[in-house]
Order: structure tokens, then sequence, then C-alpha cells
């Protein structure tokens, strides 16, 4: 079951939007698309976020609360896993809303396309245009829910035929994925499981910060030990504070893309212009360049950089 939720701000509480796509024994078999009217508290549209998926208070006002509406997602989702590309950010947005309308969160599993392409493929960008175009998956659009849920079904099926796998259970085991996991009263994310090497690197990172002085940061973390460089206006907060965020999560905040950049983050708005064949930045060709000489680096949008952040 592929599912994709648009929010109207910065709240992931707020859902406005949400598509689903079901998929049984590899094939579409149905649909479900609603706009969903934000809960009390949680319903205001964010500028940039309107820019971004198109969405208006005006095109919600008679639509379903989330409350309303969850009954026919959960009976449309029955037994079947969730399948999303970013899955960390569909879910917290689950989870919290979930939360924030007193509903007990019923069990789901769920896995990531974007953490799974990142173990399968071999890409400067695992962002969703990348990954149709290297999978060669039919794409209309971008950043409407059900456009991405067929996208992120699409890509699910391509990832399956790609590696050999007979399923996402299977797929996840052979690059040692854990599935992700939603309960009344906790949860954990869909993540590459650490090897010895990694966990013995975490541990040296963490033993040179507190050396440093430097406040402890969570050495699980998805940034915690990598150097990040930051291109284009961030709509969550200011550069300042995104260098400060990545501090207090273990990394480290660079001014331009070097030998030792990690990460590359682009602001929402430059992200929708961050598709292949276009013109790119100079920060993003120099990243190009870094990568084809060898060096791991990995180009997000703000929203991917968002859910690392938290460690969804």
């Amino acid at each position: 079951m592929s599912i994709d939720l648009e929010t109207a701000n910065s709240f992931r509480c707020s859902p406005c939007e949400v598509g689903m796509v079901k998929v049984v024994d590899g094939s579409i078999v149905d649909r479900f698309e609603s706009y969903i009217r934000p809960e009390p508290g949680y319903d205001y549209f964010d500028f940039m976020n309107s820019l971004i998926h198109g969405i208006t208070a005006a095109d919600v006002e008679n639509a379903p609360r989330f409350s309303t509406l969850w009954p026919q997602m959960q009976a449309f989702i029955g037994e079947l896993p969730l399948v999303a590309h970013n899955a960390a950010f569909d879910m917290r947005v689950i989870r919290d809303t979930l939360d924030a309308c007193g509903i007990v969160r019923p069990d789901l599993t769920y896995f990531c396309t974007l953490v799974l392409s990142r173990r399968v493929l071999n890409l400067v960008s695992y962002s969703l245009p990348f990954v149709v175009q290297e999978l060669d998956v039919t794409i209309s659009g971008h950043h409407r829910a059900l456009v991405d849920a067929e996208s992120g079904a699409g890509v699910a099926l391509a990832l399956l035929q790609r590696s050999g796998a007979a399923s996402l259970i299977d797929l996840a085991e052979s690059v040692k994925v854990r599935p992700g996991m939603i309960r009344a009263d906790n949860w954990s994310g869909c993540k590459v499981e650490d090897s010895q090497s990694s966990k013995l690197g975490k541990a040296r990172i963490e033993a040179i910060r507190d050396s440093l002085g430097v406040i402890a940061a969570d050495p699980d973390g998805q940034l915690f030990g990598k150097s990040i460089v930051f291109t284009g206006t961030l709509s969550s907060m200011t550069r300042a504070e995104a260098a400060a965020s990545v501090l207090q999560a273990g990394g480290l905040p660079q001014n331009t893309v070097n030998k030792k950049t990690e990460l590359l983050v682009f602001g929402q708005q430059d992200a929708q212009h961050l598709r292949p064949g276009t013109d790119y930045s100079s920060k993003f060709i120099r990243a190009e360049m870094l990568r084809a000489s060898g060096q791991a680096i990995e180009i997000v949008d703000e929203r991917v950089f968002m859910t690392m952040l938290t460690n969804d």
C-alpha cells in the first residue's frame, strides 16, 4: 500500500491531502484520495507549503477532518504494509495527527523506498525525480498526494524487479534494512541496520566530540558525524538555525562543498527545480564532480533533511 500525505503547514499534524495506491500481486488494483481539513489549531496554510503542493484553505473548506476520514483510510489499508518515499515524513504525519485527534495508533508496518533506493541504486540524489528516472517509472507530476503515491508504488515494484526480490520483506532483508513500525505506545523507523564498522565509527566520533567538550548528541542519529552543506533558501528555518541544528545533532555544518562533504541540502522551493536535466547550482555541480571521483556524497531536499534531523 503506497501512501503520500501533504501538509498545510510546518506541523506534521496538519495533513491537507492523502493519496493511497493499493498493490496486489505486483499490480495496482485500487486508489484512494481525498482532501483533508486540518484539525482546529492546525488549520492554516503556510505560503511555502501551498507553493509546493498547490493546495489552499479554499480547497479543503468542505473536506472531512482527519478524525472523520481515518476509519475509511484504515479500512482501505487493511492488513497491508505501507510504502512511501521518505516514509519518515508520512509516518510522522500519521502518528502526530492520530495523537492530536486522540485516536489510538493501530499496528502498522512500513517500508521506505528512499532508504531502499540508497541500498539498491547508486545515485547522486535519491529524491523521487532521480529515482523514477533511474528506474524508468512513469510520473505525471509531483507533490500531489495521489501522484506521489502512484510514483512510490512504481518505485517499489521497480526496486523489486531490479533486485530480483520476491517481496519488500525479502528485499529489506537482503540489503539489511529494518522495516518501520507504528504501535500504540511506540514506533521505530525504517532504517539500515548498523554494521559493526559503523558502530565503531560512531563510537570514535562520539569520543572525539566528548574530548572537545561538544554537547552530547545521539550517535544513532542520521546526521551524526556527517559534514553538511546548505544551498538555497530554507523555508523552515534560517541558515544559522539550520547550522545550529546540525551541530546539536552531532553533524558538522560547512559553507562550501569539498572533499569532506557528505550531504548537500536544498531548500524546498529550490528542490522543486532539482530534476534530472535542469540547470543545477554550482554546489550541486561540485557535488556531482566529487561523487564521480568516488566521494560518498548525497543531495537531499529540505523535507528529507528535516526527517533526518528529527531522526524519524
